[in-house]
């Protein structure tokens, strides 16, 4: 297995871990969420390659590394990796956190994971004020609140309930567990997991065996 840091996707400046396996079944995308960074995310990205896929961990723009400013553009950026990442007769997976997770459920991809994702166009002020005073300040962007404007003007989710995953944590955010457990309406397979904080649910051994068992089910099927 090789796991190398580039600059570069294509055309796009984008801070980025890649780790290769030997052989790989299928691509995978990890997108941390608002204030967060590609290294946050690192330990899931190493399993899931473990297991044969070959994986790309990213910095956001205004995030980690990455010195562009985070805007309404990131959610097109982020889909033009994706895109760019594909390869003939390899399947595509993206996994993303929170405000990842929503961008992961908005990408052009076989399949997608929302971790805690923010499905929600409002937050209550409360949230609102404890995102902003403890996510905020690690983010270059555009203005402040940018990050709610964007949730309540972009689509919530267009990828298909039979190809996707949505994990959440019994401690989650209760606005995101609210809005998240509606979708099992829509037939989307939405797993609580006890004990689990929205901050850390990228990073717990429940959500690392989840997602490598989705996964190969998934490429197993076809």
């Amino acid at each position: 297995m090789e796991i190398e840091k580039i600059s570069k996707i294509g055309g796009i400046s984008v801070p980025t871990f890649k780790i290769t396996p030997a052989e790989y079944n299928g691509i995978v995308l990890n997108i941390h969420g608002y204030g967060g960074n590609k290294e946050e995310m690192l330990g899931l990205s190493q399993h899931i390659s473990e297991y044969g896929f070959l994986t790309y961990t990213i910095d956001m723009p205004g995030h980690g590394e990455n010195e562009k400013l985070f805007d309404e553009n990131t959610l097109d950026e982020i889909k033009q990796i994706a895109d760019l990442i594909k390869e003939n007769g390899k399947k595509l997976v993206v996994i993303g956190h929170s405000l990842g997770g929503r961008y992961a459920l908005l990408c052009d991809c076989d399949y997608a994971i929302g971790l805690s994702p923010a499905l929600n166009k409002e937050f209550s002020k409360q949230t609102q004020d404890i995102i902003t005073n403890l996510r905020s300040y690690r983010v270059n962007e555009k203005y402040a609140g940018i990050n709610f404007d964007i949730l309540r003007n972009i689509p919530a989710c267009i990828s298909k309930a039979e190809n996707t995953k949505i994990l959440i944590g019994s401690r989650d955010v209760p606005e995101i567990i609210q809005v998240c457990e509606e979708y099992k309406a829509y037939g989307y397979d939405v797993v609580k997991m006890e004990n689990v904080l929205h901050s850390d649910i990228f990073n717990s051994n429940k959500t690392f065996k989840i997602i490598t068992d989705t996964i190969q089910k998934w490429f197993n099927k076809n």
